[in-house]
């Protein structure tokens, strides 16, 4: 199935150099750690409305898991026809591929057929592996992804705007400076970095949980779950930074993302 906006690759092509926001697409499970087909359509909706510029699918976000679990192919075909379904206007659609070579040809194979524009390569199946042998699979590194824009995307994507205005004018207000701590602090609330990440995906759940898009925290290895001491840190940063959280956003247009 392709998407009526894949006609428009020069647009999409044009927004990606721009600069558009991203977010990676988390993977909604039910309690009894299946795929919560409903709640994850809501999240693709509630990122295209948030203003979005495209979706990132297959990620870690997403949890690589996803394909000992058979969910690859049917999650990225999920989004991309969620995705479709809701909007018109074009949208970047990034495929996460991992593994040794062979496996990522594979999955890049699976994203172009349902219509992604770009892959994002993990290289952790190359820990270890020489430099030649990394050349040989990507020349070089053209971008990145902060994963924890898969929260507070209508913030995100209006902090990018504020950003984009800056350069233009060549000038950075003290304000959107101070942002940057600020930003740093909720990230590693988030991302559990005291815990050296343990509850990266987890927490990126429990805010979509405390807005309603989740309904619980379940990861599909059941360790990954909040960190020891993270629940307090989420509660310290969203009490200290209301204006980086699109509560209020998610709550207004919530049933109508769940319909």
């Amino acid at each position: 199935m392709t998407p009526h906006w894949q006609d428009w690759p020069s647009q999409v092509l044009a927004a990606l150099r721009e600069g558009v926001a991203i977010p990676a697409h988390p993977l909604a499970l039910d309690g009894d750690r299946k795929l919560d087909t409903r709640r994850q359509r809501a999240l693709t909706r509630y990122y295209l409305d948030a203003g979005a510029g495209g979706l990132a699918v297959g990620v870690h976000t997403t949890q690589f898991a996803i394909r000992e679990a058979g969910l690859f192919e049917p999650v990225l075909e999920l989004a991309m026809r969620s995705a479709a379904e809701w909007t018109r206007a074009p949208q970047i659609m990034i495929a996460g591929l991992v593994g040794r070579t062979a496996q990522a040809v594979k999955e890049a194979q699976v994203a172009r057929a349902l219509g992604y524009h770009a892959g994002l390569l993990s290289l952790a199946a190359l820990k270890g592996a020489s430099e030649d042998e990394l050349i040989a699979r990507t020349l070089r590194i053209k971008g990145g992804l902060l994963g924890h824009w898969s929260v507070w995307v209508k913030r995100a994507v209006e902090l990018l705007e504020r950003i984009h205005a800056a350069v233009a004018k060549n000038e950075v207000s003290a304000e959107l400076l101070a942002l940057d701590a600020q930003v740093t602090d909720c990230n590693a609330a988030i991302f559990d970095a005291v815990n050296d990440f343990h509850g990266v995906i987890a927490g990126c759940h429990e805010i979509l949980r405390r807005q309603g898009l989740l309904e619980g925290i379940w990861c599909l290895d059941s360790s990954e779950t909040l960190g020891a001491g993270q629940k307090q840190e989420i509660d310290r940063v969203c009490a200290a930074y209301p204006h980086l959280n699109d509560d209020a956003f998610v709550r207004a247009n919530l049933q109508r993302w769940l319909a």
